[in-house]
């Protein structure tokens, strides 16, 4: 069961996850995110917001801003996000669009909390969501230079866990839901 020691975690890891994605865009040698198969779409205005970056499978979409994700089912037509800062997802309509997502406050709008016990009824989405997360991190572990991810969270005030250590974290996190 997805418990309250588990939705912490989720909350932590999720800012520690969000965090290494912002540097590995910055990385100088590579934007790791565009070189698994992210697209990058700018932000839209100048001054507000976040850029968005997604990746689509033929199972579902994902999209990645700087406060958050949405991962949308092709299949299941539902939709799940996490936000930075959040203990626990969130459903939204399949139908929402991305490109009207910008800030924060645009995806929290939209986004209602799925209670601990109703997480279930999203797991299909949600393991989808980590087991994607998984998989990026075993490519940054797989294709970035030795020691790289420590380095992305070493010397950050909130690092919950080694960098090395994240993929193991979220296999742990997708597990306990």
């Amino acid at each position: 069961m997805f418990n309250k020691k588990s939705r912490k975690t989720l909350s932590k890891l999720f800012h520690q996850q969000c965090w290494c994605w912002g540097a590995d865009i910055r990385n100088q040698d590579c934007n790791y995110l565009k070189a698994y198969g992210f697209a990058h779409f700018p932000k839209q205005k100048s001054g507000r917001g976040s850029s968005r970056y997604s990746l689509h499978r033929p199972a579902y979409s994902l999209h990645l801003w700087a406060f958050g994700a949405i991962l949308v089912g092709s299949q299941t037509r539902t939709a799940i996000s996490l936000m930075r800062y959040q203990n626990q997802p969130c459903s939204l309509s399949a139908d929402t669009n991305p490109d009207h997502i910008v800030e924060a406050c645009d995806l929290k709008k939209i986004s209602i909390p799925i209670a601990p016990a109703d997480l279930p009824l999203y797991g299909g989405e949600f393991n989808m969501l980590i087991s994607e997360i998984i998989s990026y991190e075993n490519y940054i572990n797989t294709n970035a230079p030795s020691g790289y991810r420590n380095k992305s969270v070493n010397g950050w005030k909130h690092k919950l866990v080694h960098g090395s250590n994240m993929a193991v974290s979220w296999t742990e996190i997708r597990d306990a839901a």
